[in-house]
């Protein structure tokens, strides 16, 4: 798995190419604009952070007290 920190603002073409098994947890709450469409070309599973529970569909997760990854569900 890999963390995309909130500070990233630009995700090129192909940039997880062959990376089939690898989960993404973004620290944004949506795709930034600056981010290619063709980012996550392997199709990996994405979750975007929210520190509410989201009221709309989708893959979310937050911290934990202890700084670990908690998928909404």
């Amino acid at each position: 798995s890999v963390i995309i920190g909130n500070g990233v603002t630009s995700v090129g073409n192909w940039a997880f190419d062959y990376c089939s098994s690898l989960t993404i947890y973004c620290e944004a709450e949506s795709q930034p604009s600056g981010w290619s469409s063709g980012w996550n070309y392997s199709d990996c599973p994405v979750y975007w952070y929210s520190e509410n529970e989201p009221s709309t569909d989708g893959n979310y997760w937050h911290y934990g007290t202890s700084g670990e990854i908690i998928i909404w569900e």
